[in-house]
C-alpha cells in the first residue's frame, strides 16, 4: 500500500511545494495533490521519480505514517515571516527523527525525565527549572543542550539552516511522553543557547497552548533571560556604567550575546532606557546587530542522545548505512543527519583564560 501522507512527508522533507515537486517529476500540481490525498494510485514510474527527487527510498511510501506527532510551538509561533515550506520541513524532519527514536528506544533505557511541571510567571518558572536541573542559582548555565539531555529532554539537530527559525519544541510519545527540542543548523552559539532556553520556556509554561499569540513568545523570552542571566545575580553585576567591553566579557562567561546582556540590564532596571538606546546604537554602528565579532564566538553546542542511540543499536562504522536502510532515506541524507551530532564539546577559554563549559556539563572556574 502507498500512503499519501508519506509522499507528502517526502516532499516536505525536501522543502518542496506540490508545484515544485510536480515540476521536477514532470506532472501537474493537481496530480501530486491527488496522489497525496490517495485519490489515485500512482504508477511505479511516478513513485520512482518522486523518491529520486526527495532523497528517499521507494519503500518510504509503504511505511504506515506517524499520525500522533503534534506541531508544538510551531502552532503558536508568532513569527509570521516563517515560510510555510520551512515550517513543514522542520516539522517533517523532526517527525522522521522521532519515528526512529521510537524504534530504537525498544530495549533501551533513556535518561529519566526530570522536568519542572510548572505554569507560572516566566521568572518563577525559570528559577524552578534551574532548581530541578540542579543548577547553581547564581552561576552560568554550562552546556544547556547537555543539561537538558541529561534530564531526559530529547534534543534533535536539523541538518539544514532555517533563516527564520532557530528551534521549536513539542511533547511526543517515545518511551513515554517526553519534551523534544529541534534546533536549526548554522546558528551562532550564543543565539542557539538563548533559543533552546526559549523553547524550554514553552515546554514548561505552554504545554496546553493551542493557538499562537505574541504574549507566548514574550513569556518564553522572559523565561530564557532569567534562566541564562538570573536577575538577582545580574543586578549585582550590571549598572549604569555598562559598556560594550564589559558586555563582551559577560558574553564569554554567560554564553549569551552582548545584545542579550544589554537588554537584560535594561529589563531589570540596571541601566536607563537612554543608556540602553545608546549601547544599541553603538552595536548598530559597529555592524554587530546580525553578527557580533568572531573572536567573541560562543561554541555551537551539539546534542548527543540521538547519535548515542544510533551507535548503540547499529554496527560501528555502518551507522549511516543502517540508518538509511531503517528510515528508508538516502545514504547522503543519513550522513547529513549524523553529522549534526557530537561525541564531545571541547571547552573554550573566556577572556580571563578560564574554561567556559564542556560537554560533560561540569562547570569549570567561571569566576
Amino acid at each position: 500500500m502507498i500512503y499519501g501522507d508519506r509522499i507528502k512527508q517526502a516532499r516536505e522533507l525536501e522543502g518542496l511545494t506540490q508545484s515544485g515537486l510536480a515540476s521536477r517529476v514532470g506532472v501537474t500540481q493537481s496530480r501530486i495533490a491527488q496522489v497525496e490525498s490517495e485519490l489515485t494510485n500512482p504508477p511505479l514510474e511516478l513513485l520512482t521519480a518522486i523518491a529520486l527527487q526527495t532523497s528517499v527510498d521507494i519503500t518510504f511510501f509503504e511505511r504506515a505514517p506517524l499520525d500522533d506527532f503534534p506541531l508544538g510551538s510551531l502552532v503558536y509561533r508568532a513569527r509570521s515571516s516563517l515560510k510555510a515550506v520551512d515550517r513543514d520541513k522542520a516539522y517533517q524532519f523532526t517527525k522522521l527523527y522521532v519515528e526512529q527514536l521510537r524504534s530504537m528506544a525498544t530495549g533501551l533505557e533513556l535518561p529519566e525525565l526530570v522536568f519542572p511541571d510548572v505554569s507560572s510567571i516566566p521568572e518563577t518558572a525559570a528559577r524552578l527549572a534551574r532548581f530541578r536541573f540542579n543548577l547553581t542559582p547564581n552561576q552560568p548555565v554550562p552546556n544547556i543542550i547537555n543539561v537538558l539531555e541529561r534530564h531526559g529532554v530529547i534534543v534533535l539537530a536539523l541538518p539544514f539552516e532555517l533563516e527564520r527559525l532557530d528551534a521549536f519544541s513539542t511533547w511526543v510519545r517515545i518511551d513515554n511522553f517526553r519534551p523534544v527540542v529541534a534546533i536549526s543548523a548554522g546558528k551562532p552559539g550564543d543565539r542557539l543557547r538563548f533559543s533552546v532556553a526559549h523553547e524550554l520556556g514553552h515546554l514548561v509554561m505552554h504545554r496546553e497552548a493551542q493557538e499562537r499569540h505574541p504574549i507566548l513568545e514574550r513569556e518564553a523570552d522572559a523565561f530564557a533571560a532569567e534562566f541564562l542571566l538570573p536577575s538577582e545575580t545580574m543586578a549585582g553585576i550590571l549598572d549604569q556604567s555598562l559598556n560594550l567591553t564589559f558586555a563582551a566579557r559577560l558574553k564569554l562567561t554567560w554564553g549569551v550575546s552582548m545584545q542579550a546582556v544589554v537588554r537584560r540590564a535594561r529589563d531589570i532596571g540596571s541601566i536607563s532606557e537612554r543608556r540602553y538606546r545608546y549601547l544599541f546604537e553603538q552595536i548598530g554602528k559597529l555592524g554587530w546587530r546580525k553578527r557580533e565579532p568572531a573572536n567573541l564566538d560562543i561554541p555551537v553546542e551539539q546534542p548527543r542522545t540521538f547519535k548515542s542511540m544510533i551507535e548503540f543499536v547499529y554496527e560501528p562504522l555502518r551507522e549511516a548505512e543502517q540508518l538509511a536502510t531503517e528510515a528508508s532515506i538516502s545514504h547522503s541524507r543519513a550522513q547529513a543527519i549524523l553529522a549534526q551530532y557530537s561525541k564531545a564539546l571541547e571547552s573554550t577559554p573566556d577572556l580571563e583564560g578560564n574554561q567556559y563549559y564542556n560537554y560533560s556539563g561540569r562547570q569549570g572556574n567561571l569566576n
